[in-house]
């Protein structure tokens, strides 16, 4: 009997093969775009699930000047609660990542640098947030200074094996900030990896959603320690006793009143559950995970509503055939398996396009915006897309229950014609493509103006050089603690003398990455401080990167300075050439006021303006630009290359991006995400546009007896073409009249975090409404021309 019903089926899937395509496929795209979103949403919902005791974790806070409590610690907060009696098992401080670079003991006797990112603890760590080891032991760990506990991925990539990591030499090779004054400036501090324990998953808040190389504990250069620096880096937590007990250790915190004092001030000592400032709004995973959980429903609402839509009206207008079923004595089951093992077909169909899909695309399906970084595992991807499937079976069973429904309750005797006019009112059909358009209209707004801003982005940052040349500079990283300055200035004389070089400019820092110093001052007694960016900058800075002096000329001397307009105009828009104004270390006589330099486009620094002092970078050398000739970029990056692997360590990764390549790294949220949501805008707006080609396709079908009656009555091809039309108009009308407002609400919000955000208005709007209409027309085109064209005669001699 089965194979009756998959007959049937196949039979009324071919009736209408392209529409069943449309369907099929669109459901497949949405279906995937909802499973991606919602892995992403459901990986950041399941943050900290990896640690075993995170029912028992307290966090603890310290009171902050303006009366509210701040996650952010002393590292010898754990020391000092230690010592006051409180009812819990355990306290212990974790300090925020920050890269460290050692040269690592690879085997005897030689050592190559690596930067690593390290998290410092205590010796509690273990016994809080329980990190399994596998080779080595944490015993041995907490009775030496200097522990490393390297984690397995880590290890494999420098020794190989996780095993062979034991016992080996790390020495620091650059001071920390931490670092008593004791500490050269090149480190020299030796650390012992004590054991490897299992890689921490992305999802814990310790560190969310970057990787971790190691744990230190007991470090002689860290903050975790009785001694009270004046560093606020860390945070604190306590282990309850059970989970029941977590609520009564946060009321003895209160009730205690502790104060920790901190920078000879007093301050206050409370207590949360664990997560609670993860997931507060001065978080960003709750953004992520409810940004990503709206964006894959939405695409999955388009994609059913518009599979289902096509499903129930090929069910509808097969209401006369139904009834000649149920007179054939078919009963509730049997009309029950008709329907549903045709859509259950459908959905198998779906879902094998979507394997397919998966199967195809894992090798991509991983994400890096900014500092975080997620990798899909494409097996449980396909498991949790599964899950999905199955609700979607729950819901076609349901449906095909309501089609049951609907036609058992139909007369007997039923004429097509009547049929004809019950399917034809619609309602639900053309909500459903309302939704489907507004949707689509979102989606394609937002991916516009995510482009538009790229765009923005790209002139904007280093504004005063053209695309062109911000793809022939090469930005050099020089930030090696190994090598000493004279060695560098050595390295940059290479890259000179390499071909298709036409300029270098040498820097302590990389451009987008931050600046030398902040804060200038009017006076020598360093009185009225003004914030400021200063930026260390050699003597052909101006000249290389194309900023033009307003006034005044560039600096000729190492006691000349320059500030750009916009610092000048917050100082005063008057301000004298030849005032003297100072930094932290001396004064400079302003000799020049520049155009505004803009090294990020997000809301910050750029504000304050730019105060650029000469330097020869004598006493240190991080970065260096390298401008190339236009026709020889290709031969000028590989002799780079060579220069450096010549001069660099086997363990050091050569890598020579452009300045372009930077401003793409730095701004990743607009020039990566524009590409996320243009795909699925193009998902959305396809299966809309394909959905009304299917409904105008089945409504030109069976209003053809009507349109033939209507051009007998006089009737003629524009009136025709508006009976068609006029649907469509007020649902664009409709849908923008609701979309436009919203899009303009977010795009609000979102130009908060920007130095120069575009302009959207009624160019930007109208543009895409303009794209969408025509779209649109183009699609139910050949529809309505058919229609209108059919020969009355021949209409009526079919019926």
């Amino acid at each position: 009997m089965i194979l009756h019903y998959l007959k049937v089926a196949i039979r009324s899937l071919m009736k209408f093969k392209m529409q069943n395509i449309i369907a099929i496929f669109g459901l497949a795209m949405s279906l995937f775009c909802f499973s991606v979103c919602l892995y992403f949403s459901r990986y950041i919902f399941s943050t900290d699930d990896c640690f075993r005791n995170r029912d028992r974790i307290v966090e603890l806070y310290l009171e902050r000047s303006d009366n509210n409590f701040s996650s952010i610690t002393s590292g010898s907060l754990p020391s000092f609660l230690r010592n006051q009696g409180l009812n819990a098992k355990a306290f212990c401080g974790v300090a925020r990542t920050d890269e460290r670079s050692y040269n690592i003991e690879v085997y005897e006797g030689k050592l190559l640098p690596y930067n690593l990112r390290f998290m410092e603890t205590d010796s509690c760590f273990n016994e809080v947030f329980t990190p399994e080891i596998l080779h080595g032991s944490w015993k041995n760990a907490i009775q030496n200074p200097n522990s490393v506990i390297l984690f397995e991925s880590t290890a494999k990539r420098i020794f190989g094996s996780a095993e062979k990591s034991i016992g080996k030499r790390m020495v620091l090779n650059r001071r920390l900030y931490t670092s008593p004054n004791s500490t050269p400036r090149e480190g020299g501090i030796n650390y012992v990896i004590q054991a490897v324990a299992k890689d921490l998953p992305l999802n814990n808040s310790l560190n969310f959603l970057c990787k971790t190389d190691a744990l230190v504990i007991n470090d002689t250069e860290g903050q975790i320690n009785d001694r009270n620096l004046p560093v606020m880096d860390a945070v604190t937590f306590a282990l309850a006793e059970d989970a029941a007990s977590v609520q009564s250790l946060i009321e003895e915190l209160d009730e205690r009143k502790l104060d920790f004092e901190f920078f000879n001030e007093k301050r206050g000592v409370s207590g949360g559950t664990f997560g609670t400032y993860f997931w507060s709004d001065e978080g960003v995973a709750l953004y992520f995970a409810n940004i990503t959980l709206i964006a894959g429903i939405l695409v999955l609402v388009v994609g059913l509503l518009n599979f289902f839509h096509f499903i129930i009206g090929s069910f509808l207008i097969r209401v006369k055939e139904c009834n000649i079923r149920r007179v054939n004595g078919a009963g509730f089951k049997d009309m029950f398996l008709m329907f549903f093992v045709q859509i259950s077909v459908s959905i198998f169909l779906s879902a094998f396009v979507t394997y397919l899909i998966i199967e195809l695309l894992s090798p991509f399906l991983s994400l890096t915006l900014v500092r975080f970084s997620i990798v899909i595992d494409p097996y449980l991807l396909m498991w949790q897309t599964f899950t999905y499937l199955i609700g979607i079976m729950v819901l076609c069973m349901v449906i095909s229950l309501f089609v049951i429904v609907k036609v058992r309750r139909s007369f007997l005797t039923q004429k097509l014609n009547t049929v004809t006019r019950r399917y034809g009112r619609h309602r639900l059909r053309n909500l459903s493509l309302g939704m489907q358009l507004f949707i689509s209209l979102i989606f394609i707004s937002l991916a516009t103006a995510l482009y538009m801003q790229s765009v923005n982005t790209n002139n904007s940052v280093f504004g005063t050089l053209s695309k062109t040349e911000k793809e022939r500079i090469l930005s050099v990283s020089l930030d090696y603690s190994f090598m000493d300055n004279n060695t560098k200035k050595t390295l940059i004389d290479k890259f000179k003398r390499c071909p298709g070089v036409e300029d270098i400019i040498i820097s302590d820092i990389n451009y987008l990455h931050g600046v030398s110093g902040t804060g200038l001052f009017l006076t020598e007694k360093r009185e009225n401080y003004v914030d400021a960016n200063v930026m260390r900058v050699s003597p052909s800075f101006f000249r290389f990167m194309n900023i033009g002096i307003l006034s005044g000329n560039e600096q000729k001397t190492l006691g000349e300075m320059i500030i750009d307009e916009v610092l000048a105009k917050r100082i005063n828009k008057d301000i004298q050439l030849g005032k003297v104004l100072y930094d932290y270390n001396k004064g400079y006589t302003l000799v020049g006021i520049s155009a505004p330099f803009v090294s990020s486009n997000y809301s910050g620094r750029e504000l304050n303006g730019f105060m650029f002092v000469p330097s020869d970078f004598s006493d240190y050398i991080g970065h260096c630009y390298v401008k190339c000739y236009a026709n020889r970029l290709k031969e000028a990056v590989s002799s780079i290359k060579s220069v450096m692997k010549d001069a660099l360590p086997e363990s050091i990764e050569v890598s020579v991006p452009t300045m372009m390549d930077d401003i793409y790294e730095e701004h990743a949220l607009e020039f990566k995400l524009r590409g996320i949501v243009l795909f699925m805008s193009i998902i959305a707006l396809i299966i809309s546009v394909l959905g009304i080609y299917s409904a105008i396709t089945l409504d030109t079908e069976y209003r053809r007896k009507e349109m033939a009656i209507r051009k007998i009555n006089g009737a003629g091809v524009r009136q025709i073409v508006l009976i068609f039309a006029r649907l469509y108009i007020v649902l664009v009308i409709v849908t923008v009249a609701i979309a436009f407002p919203i899009v303009e609400f977010l795009l609000r919000m979102f130009s908060n975090m920007y130095y120069s955000f575009i302009d959207t208005g009624i160019l930007f709007y109208g543009g895409i409404l303009l794209f969408v209409v025509l779209l649109i027309t183009l699609t139910v085109y050949v529809r309505i021309r058919n229609i209108a064209r059919i020969n009355p005669a021949e209409i009526i001699k079919s019926e």
